[in-house]
């Protein structure tokens, strides 16, 4: 038989009685005091608690002041009548001025990609004499037209791209060359002209110090015609799909696809028609129409 004293010692205890463990009661103010805040490593032990500055309420109908200098954000949910009442007010003001909003003719000389392929062709050629000389010579004028699809004003320059049936460039716009010109010049590029506008430029051409191909806007830009309503978002474009079938014509605008498309119809129906006279069947018409032989 095993002996007692033969046992661990931790059988022994298993009989005993353990008494529970008590703590002083204290308050909930005690133990705030007690136990110190949390504080980061490296603020100091006695730095004076910050005061939130509190929120000032404005009364209804009322905004809150603008700071000195600054100009109010534009709403971004600006309705389209609101926004065609201040295109119609710009076109009137260029009627004030002396020039119509919707002109009736301009020369072009060159598309935008029969400057680019070009000057791709110096580039890549050995007469970079000559490519040179077309940069900088200012008297050799060429003349663009186009929508605007996008404006950059950075003080004294102002970059505009446009896009033609057949590619994008972009204008290039000094405030001091435009104001020679023109008195006011400038500030039509800069507050009259919007995207979606059909402009005309003439000036020569340039290489900006990142390499973008421009047209140096010596002469003005002309607003050849005032568009009413802002384009689609650049980024995101015409997502509706009953309303691209409802507005082709912004669709057309603003999608490369849609544009291709309508090319590619127009191009074999025309191809057609070349062999047979008649190829769009009557739409519109719910009876069943024939044509008798003989007549």
């Amino acid at each position: 038989m095993l002996h007692h004293t033969m046992l661990p010692k931790a059988m022994h205890l298993t009989h005993r009685r353990i008494a529970p463990i008590t703590r002083p009661s204290c308050t909930s103010a005690q133990a705030e005091q007690a136990v110190p805040p949390l504080q980061h490593r490296d603020a100091p032990k006695d730095a004076p608690k910050e005061d939130k500055p509190k929120k000032q309420k404005t009364p209804k109908g009322t905004k809150p002041p603008t700071p000195k200098g600054s100009k109010p954000a534009a709403s971004s949910a600006s309705s389209p009548e609101e926004i065609r009442a201040v295109r119609i007010q710009k076109a009137e003001t260029l009627r004030a001025a002396g020039k119509e909003p919707y002109a009736y003719r301009f020369d072009r000389t060159h598309y935008t990609t029969e400057l680019q392929e070009a000057l791709a062709l110096f580039e890549r050629g050995p007469v970079t004499r000559i490519y040179r000389q077309v940069l900088e010579d200012e008297s050799a004028d060429v003349a663009v037209a186009g929508r605007l699809m996008a404006k950059r004003v950075m003080g004294k320059l102002a970059f505009l791209s446009i896009r033609d049936d057949r590619g994008e460039i972009q204008l290039y716009c000094e405030k001091a060359r435009l104001e020679e010109v023109e008195e006011g010049g400038f500030a039509v590029v800069k507050g009259t002209c919007d995207v979606g506008d059909i402009v005309g430029a003439r000036g020569h051409m340039k290489r900006t110090e990142k390499g973008e191909l421009s047209v140096m806007v010596k002469s003005g830009l002309e607003i050849l015609t005032k568009s009413l309503l802002p384009l689609p978002d650049k980024w995101h474009g015409l997502t509706d799909i009953e309303k691209r079938y409802r507005q082709r014509y912004v669709d057309m605008i603003v999608t490369e696809d849609t544009r291709k498309t309508f090319r590619a119809r127009s191009k074999i129906v025309s191809t057609i028609r070349r062999h047979r006279r008649r190829v769009e069947t009557p739409v519109l018409v719910s009876a069943v129409s024939y044509v008798k032989k003989g007549s």
